[in-house]
């Protein structure tokens, strides 16, 4: 309500829009959801749709002592260095698909 009462957003708008208000706890408070959000995005593009997380990768997200500040937007960087730091593989698993030849 500060920003309507310093005139930077408009009442009524505020009004429309906070009816039912919708709180969404960080990531360090709901480490479960990291490997879904993390193959989400993976998924946002290509090269990451190759990527496969093992099972001791998500237990690694989930069971991390880190607080991950950044929230979503980091999950979504370390996506973004998975990809980078695979284009060998990328290129192979394009060319052969997963199950096929080295």
């Amino acid at each position: 309500m500060r920003v309507v009462a310093a005139g930077r957003f408009r009442r009524d708008l505020h009004e429309r829009l906070n009816f039912l208000p919708i709180a969404i706890p960080p990531v360090r408070e709901r480490r479960s959801d990291l490997p879904v959000l993390l193959r989400h995005a993976l998924d946002a593009t290509e090269v990451g749709r190759w990527i496969e997380l093992s099972s001791a990768a998500e237990r690694w997200l989930v069971e991390v002592e880190y607080l991950w500040p950044g929230n979503v937007r980091q999950v979504e960087q370390l996506a973004a260095k998975l990809k980078i730091s695979e284009p060998a593989l990328y290129k192979k698993l394009k060319e052969h698909g997963p199950g096929g030849k080295s």
